[in-house]
């Protein structure tokens, strides 16, 4: 019931239509406007989502609310907005946003480790397949800004310290 009053409330704002509620403003249009467009280039660079020609209205939607409205909303690190943002598109198997992000990160000076690590550690729990799917789309961003794969392995836990090193981080 109370669903469907959020759901009643929010198409009977101003009105309009589904379109219309969530692409309209919270603060004047040229404020949100600049401030979604200077989050947008911050965070994506020149990128585009690839539907801006044919699906312009849900273009800015997504910019307004991805770039607007969460970016304005959510109080973390820009690097923190990245790696989740990254971890949303594996855990969906989106690989043509991750793609971008990936590039929007390395753009924001998220390293290669962070990223590749923050991919790593997802596998156990959204499934080691999604992850695997996203690796050569990682790889491939990776190659393009001339960073070299393999990277240096970087563990510092292996099967012999990996328990008291577990440990360790608990009792932390």
């Amino acid at each position: 019931m109370q669903l469907s009053l959020i759901r009643t409330s929010l198409f009977n704002m101003g009105g309009g239509s589904f379109a219309q509620i969530f692409s309209g403003d919270t603060m004047d249009s040229n404020s949100r406007t600049s401030v979604v467009n200077k989050n947008h280039a911050t965070m994506m660079g020149k990128q585009g989502l690839g539907i801006e020609k044919t699906d312009p209205e849900l273009t800015a939607i997504m910019k307004k609310y991805v770039y607007g409205d969460i970016v304005q909303q959510v109080k973390i690190a820009i690097k923190e907005q990245h790696l989740v943002t990254l971890a949303v598109l594996v855990t969906n198997q989106d690989t043509v946003l991750f793609q971008r992000s990936v590039q929007g990160a390395i753009q924001d000076r998220v390293t290669p480790l962070e990223i590749r690590e923050s991919v790593y550690q997802l596998a156990p729990y959204v499934g080691f397949s999604k992850v695997v799917e996203t690796i050569p789309v990682m790889d491939q961003v990776f190659q393009k800004n001339g960073i070299v794969l393999p990277s240096d392995k970087q563990s510092t836990i292996n099967d012999g310290n990996r328990f008291d090193k577990g440990l360790h981080k608990i009792k932390l």
